[in-house]
């Protein structure tokens, strides 16, 4: 089984799609304005450019991801140029889009800097694209259909409902996207609801904050290399962002990825992007110093332009450095935190309080 032809040709288990690119120093000012990052001059490209080109590949089957799991191997100068490879692994299809699961792989020359797996789904595209109609094409076009046909069936009637076909269309589209990501949270051992609310959650909890409400915004450290001294272990970092469509097509731009429903929508919806949702959580920007060498994340619920985003990150410190601490071995770093090894887990919501992304990680802030 396969996907229809893309740029990419047939989606089969097997296939890859390939994609080179160097970042100009446009481009990495972009990302800084992008991320809400302080501009600054650094040898190294931030940990979730080298994922990017990976995501330009997605988009151009209109991909969305479910869950996301990569290595870094080294850091990756600025000047390098990467190569983004994605091999499919599987394909089975569903009523209203294509499961499917890549090996993902990002080459500086023949090194492969980094390693993973990605799994999500492909909307099924238009019957004149090579595919099935998409659930809300279809569904707005039965609307319309069904207005032409009863008594009093006008232009404004039909008008209506085509609307509320594609509205309706839309809310089952984005329902079945949420749905792929449950059932990738339940693969993946991942809870939802509370459960996920939980896992980023401990002292220093916003008061209030839980299932079915937003989370309680509080001040979050100064980007830049100051919260060194302030992400300790222990530590609950908070930050809220609005998604605009602006963003989104900022995103586009700087990473390639102009999938329809990024570029176009759902209806008219801009969806957000995994690495701008990505952006919302406080050190996976690459600021405090934080620099992350592995990564799960697991998206529970598509981002819209327009939504407030709540995001709850929290410190760890890595098994072998308590260890250390207990006089057991390893190194300690510094007595409290700061440099040295650490995992963060975080979670972002909406407003509604719906958890929209988790994500897991192991870096070091340097």
């Amino acid at each position: 089984m396969g996907v229809p032809a893309f740029a990419h040709g047939e989606l089969r288990p097997g296939a890859l799609l390939s994609w080179s690119r160097r970042y100009t120093d446009e481009e990495l000012a972009a990302f800084e304005a992008l991320a809400g990052r302080v501009p600054s001059v650094a040898a190294h490209l931030p940990e979730l450019l080298v994922v990017a080109p990976l995501t330009k590949l997605g988009g151009d089957v209109d991909y969305i991801a479910r869950k996301m799991v990569w290595t870094h191997a080294r850091p990756v100068g600025t000047a390098e140029e990467l190569t983004a490879e994605l091999r499919v692994l599987s394909v089975a299809e569903d009523t209203a889009f294509h499961r499917i699961t890549f090996d993902a792989r990002v080459r500086a020359g023949e090194e492969v800097v980094l390693s993973g797996q990605s799994k999500g789904v492909i909307l099924k595209r238009p019957a004149h694209a090579g595919g099935a109609a998409r659930p809300e094409h279809a569904a707005a076009g039965a609307a319309a259909e069904r207005g032409t046909r009863g008594p009093g069936g006008d232009r404004a009637a039909r008008g209506a409902g085509a609307e509320q076909g594609a509205a309706g269309a839309t809310r089952e589209t984005v329902a079945a996207v949420a749905a792929a990501g449950a059932g990738v949270a339940a693969d993946a051992g991942v809870g939802t609801g509370a459960a996920v609310a939980g896992s980023a959650r401990g002292a220093g909890a916003p008061p209030g904050a839980g299932p079915g409400r937003a989370a309680v915004p509080s001040a979050v450290p100064p980007i830049g290399p100051a919260p060194v001294d302030q992400a300790v272990r222990g530590t609950v970092l908070r930050h809220r962002r609005t998604v605009t469509d602006a963003d989104i097509l900022r995103c586009a731009d700087l990473t390639g990825d102009r999938g329809e429903h990024h570029t176009t929508g759902l209806a008219g919806r801009r969806m957000a992007q995994g690495l701008l949702t990505a952006l919302a959580v406080p050190l996976l920007r690459g600021d405090g110093g934080f620099r992350f060498r592995s990564m799960s994340m697991v998206f529970l619920n598509p981002v819209f332009a327009g939504d407030v985003l709540d995001a709850e990150a929290r410190i760890e410190e890595e098994p072998e450095r308590r260890a250390a601490a207990d006089g057991s071995g390893g190194s300690a770093g510094r007595p409290g935190g700061g440099p040295g090894p650490a995992t963060l887990a975080a979670t972002v919501r909406n407003a509604s309080g719906v958890d929209v992304l988790v994500t897991e990680c192991a870096g070091s802030f340097s």
